[in-house]
């Protein structure tokens, strides 16, 4: 078993990563090389760079049969969490893996003004180094326009690469339909977003924005 107090990341890393907060970490491992069973638990405050900060992190795991037939749980938990100007009060998901590496997870976010949930489920590809997931049923509210929809397909790589195919969204009167990629490069992920409108009326649009009906 390991375990591992930072009080202090920033001094750790020192100035080239400008991180700050203050990690917990522990782990249990045993079983054969080809066959181990992991735990472990990961706790996170105040951690952040930049503008992008989390007031608290939590990440519980466990897997057998690692590395050759991996199955497992995994849930992640955030509160606090700022990116840039955006502030999400809560977020969270878990995922599963059985022995035939199919996946099963669901995510819910609760910021200001904004509550959404989703499942979905997909395949894990060891020779590929990919994951085939599809969003099921999606649903929520941002500020006074409620949402809800059907996912797509998603293609994540190990490498970092991510494709969205059309995700739609009925909200009031018209639909919503967004598709994104993110291509990994060595000075910065390039991302690539496709957003169509339909049949959403100026004063639906304006709720979106936050901005008043003049």
């Amino acid at each position: 078993s390991v375990e591992a107090r930072i009080p202090d990341l920033k001094r750790l890393v020192g100035r080239a990563v400008p991180v700050r907060g203050r990690l917990r970490a522990s782990m249990v491992a045993k079983g054969h090389l080809d066959a181990i069973d992991l735990r472990g638990e990961i706790a996170a405050l105040g951690t952040g760079s930049g503008t992008t900060s989390v007031d608290e992190l939590r990440v519980d795991f466990r897997g057998k049969e690692l590395p050759d037939a991996p199955n497992g749980m995994l849930r992640i938990k955030a509160r606090g969490l700022k990116l840039g100007d955006q502030r999400i009060q809560e977020a969270s998901t878990t995922l599963s893996v059985d022995k035939s590496q199919r996946l099963r997870g669901d995510l819910r976010v609760v910021g200001a003004g904004l509550l959404a949930k989703t499942q979905w489920t997909g395949q894990l590809d060891l020779e590929r180094d990919e994951v085939a997931l599809r969003v099921g049923a999606l649903s929520g509210r941002y500020r006074s326009l409620a949402f809800a929809g059907t996912g797509g397909p998603i293609d994540v790589g190990f490498d970092g690469s991510v494709n969205v195919k059309k995700l739609r969204l009925k909200a009031a009167e018209g639909t919503i339909a967004l598709g994104a990629r993110v291509d990994p490069r060595p000075a910065g992920s390039q991302i690539h977003l496709d957003l169509e409108i339909l049949g959403l009326e100026l004063k639906e649009l304006a709720k979106l924005a936050g901005q008043k009906e003049g």
